[in-house]
């Protein structure tokens, strides 16, 4: 009885802190537009840079009930600013960090963090968060307006939904701000877009990849070659739950991926006409296959190989005894063999063992245990059966091996992965194929709350298996 009343308070504490807040975000960052209350007081020369920062100077001072918006706005200026500056296939979005995944997948823009060395130009995007410059949860954008810094290392902004606690409404400002020092909202980065311009050319076209390979291993490179007509450059980037975690300009690149799971490769070519049609490609990375590096161990004395050995892709490096040399005493290897992730050479150093020698102590070889992971070892498929009330059909779903309520894929069931599935139930975050196979938990091929209810029961011992 006990242990039931724990999992049902558990289960009232998740969904008052999941579906509360997920219902306030959806309202809070629902994307409003109302162009037609911008100032025209602008003219367009065709260069977006220079159309879109012409578009939002001329709104100056307008507050947002001027405006028309009912809500934090300054992710939809941005986007009313786009539409009036006529760039097309604008992606549309309330949200900032939406708005971050959707022009890098859809527009091909480049994420620059704020220290990365980037000097910002003039018609470039930069998004800032409230909770630091490394936060991955971005709470306000703006236009940069004018290139690079001023004497004082600011950056040239007008952003939408300002205000300056003078108690006045929010308006649109026009402002310096500091990178790394503000005491309400701190640089993240900037996303440059270059379908900018005109040529005497059209935009780029028979954009092709090639793949070494789509069947990734754990640590596996893949490398990515592009090629289009009258291309000056390409856009390569690689989501996983729609996190950007590679990006890369150039028309040959290397990727290397470093967790499990399902990845979308989203490649455009750009000229200065505009860009080419995008290319969009899923691969996976499974749990059942990894790939291994080769480690060689040399001895410090005489520079030959003692020892060979092959390494699960990011795991430590179980040591050898070194090689013994009379009047010398080891005293440590050159690499404390930790994450292994390329192949690699490590080396035994030695020391003259007479006198006051007061080198580290040989280590003790130590070997790490092999986890005996469980998998379902028969193929379930999944039909499409209406969806009730409640409920979200889950899309179909292959041959892969998953432990049933561990929508993260930590190996553990517990509450962490009960809010994740309630989270994608109100729309909150995505979850690729094998997380969803994993949150069914009761086989009925729909996620809901009796899903969550069940991995809640699991995670306090209610029940010992689905």
């Amino acid at each position: 009885m006990k242990n039931r009343i724990i999992a049902m308070l558990v289960l009232m504490s998740v969904l008052f802190q999941v579906f509360a807040p997920s219902l306030l975000i959806k309202s809070a960052f629902a994307y409003q537009t109302h162009p037609e209350n911008f100032s025209r007081d602008y003219t367009l020369i065709g260069d977006w840079r220079e159309d879109i920062v012409s578009v939002a100077r001329a709104q100056y001072g307008k507050t947002k009930s001027m405006l028309g918006y009912t809500e934090s706005w300054c992710a939809n200026f941005v986007c009313d600013c786009a539409k009036l500056a006529k760039i097309p296939n604008w992606p549309c979005y309330g949200s900032c960090d939406d708005l971050i995944i959707h022009l890098q997948r859809d527009m091909g823009g480049i994420w620059h963090p704020y220290n990365s060395g980037y000097s910002p130009k003039k018609g470039d995007f930069v998004f800032l968060s409230k909770f630091g410059n490394n936060s991955d949860d971005s709470t306000h954008v703006g236009i940069i307006y004018a290139d690079g810094f001023d004497a004082e290392g600011r950056i040239y902004t007008i952003e939408g939904n300002i205000t300056d606690g003078d108690g006045q409404e929010s308006r649109v400002w026009i402002k310096k701000r500091t990178i790394t020092e503000g005491s309400i909202l701190y640089v993240q980065g900037y996303i440059e877009i270059n379908q900018y311009g005109y040529s005497t050319y059209g935009q780029p076209t028979d954009l092709r990849l090639d793949l070494s390979t789509t069947g990734l291993k754990l640590g596996q490179s893949m490398n990515i070659s592009c090629s289009a007509k009258g291309a000056e450059r390409y856009t390569v980037n690689v989501f996983q739950y729609r996190t950007c975690v590679f990006n890369s300009n150039a028309a040959v690149s290397t990727f290397t991926p470093d967790k499990i799971g399902t990845y979308e490769l989203i490649v455009s070519a750009q000229n200065g006409s505009g860009s080419s049609d995008v290319v969009k490609l899923e691969f996976s990375v499974a749990n059942t296959t990894t790939h291994t590096n080769s480690v060689t161990f040399i001895d410090g004395m005489t520079n030959n190989v003692f020892c060979k050995s092959e390494v699960i892709w990011g795991r430590d490096v179980v040591f050898p005894f070194p090689p013994e040399h009379d009047g010398y005493a080891f005293v440590r290897w050159d690499n404390d063999g930790r994450e292994i992730k390329n192949d690699t050479t490590i080396t035994a150093l030695y020391n003259n063992s007479s006198g006051s020698f007061t080198s580290e102590p040989t280590p003790t070889p130590y070997y790490y245990p092999t986890p005996t992971p469980y998998y379902y070892t028969t193929p379930y498929y999944y039909s499409t059966p209406a969806p009730t009330q409640g409920s979200f059909l889950m899309p179909p779903v292959g041959q892969d091996n998953v432990l049933r309520g561990d929508t993260n894929d930590d190996r553990a069931v517990n509450a962490i992965d009960a809010v994740l599935v309630l989270k994608y139930i109100v729309d909150v975050v995505f979850l690729d194929k094998n997380a969803l196979s994993a949150s069914d938990t009761n086989r009925d091929n729909l996620i809901n709350s009796a899903d969550v209810a069940l991995i809640l029961r699991y995670s306090v011992g209610i029940i010992t298996e689905f």
